[in-house]
């Protein structure tokens, strides 16, 4: 992902992170969260489903770092032509979601972190980047070492690596080789890849800039 301040000086900080995983909310009975010690497949319907997607940061402008980025997701399906399952808007975007980065130093040391919102998917907004190609977000401020932080922030739709959905009555693998396993299918090449999003499929691994 990539954010861009509005102020005429700034500070690129690139994040990279991994181990990522869409949770759909695809089961009514909140009892059944968490529960399913096998790995499953995430059903969401056409349109209007919540998720949430979880990563693990790994760097932060190429140096080891840990942390968690935590995405809350709305998907919306929104655009001008008419089709089954979609929201006839005049714009195109997959989502409404909301962002938040932690970072810690690789010896854990808290950091910060950055927290975001917006739209997700079709074209980027007026005068972007090229690295942001699509989404419509904000970056709307900060805690510890990016207090006062605001920008906005889209992704970069040709780098994306979408993974199976992941079903919200899954739980979560207590341990990071456990999740990575089951988090990225055989075969999926996660190394230095960009998230892009794709409306309610999950990622594999990505590299944010923030600026």
């Amino acid at each position: 992902m990539a954010a861009f301040a509005q102020a005429p000086s700034s500070v690129v900080i690139e994040i990279d992170a991994a181990n990522c995983v869409s949770y759909q909310s695809d089961v009514a009975d909140y009892s059944k969260y968490a529960i399913d010690q096998t790995a499953t497949t995430g059903v969401p319907p056409r349109n209007f489903p919540s998720y949430i997607v979880l990563c693990d940061v790994t760097n932060v402008n190429g140096l080891p770092a840990k942390g968690m980025v935590v995405s809350p997701n709305q998907t919306i399906g929104a655009q001008p032509a008419s089709a089954p399952g979609k929201a006839i808007a005049n714009i195109t975007r997959s989502a409404v979601h909301t962002i938040f980065w932690e970072i810690q130093q690789a010896d854990g040391t808290p950091v910060g972190s950055i927290m975001g919102e917006g739209f997700g998917g079709g074209t980027a907004v007026p005068g972007a980047p090229a690295a942001m190609n699509q989404g419509n977000n904000v970056i709307s401020g900060g805690t510890g070492a990016f207090f006062g932080i605001r920008g906005q922030w889209g992704t970069t739709s040709s780098l994306a690596v979408p993974l199976p959905l992941v079903s919200v009555t899954e739980d979560q693998p207590s341990e990071p080789a456990q999740a990575a396993g089951r988090r990225v299918p055989s075969g999926v090449a996660c190394d230095s890849v960009s998230l892009a999003d794709g409306g309610h499929s999950g990622w594999c691994s990505g590299s944010y800039a923030l600026q």
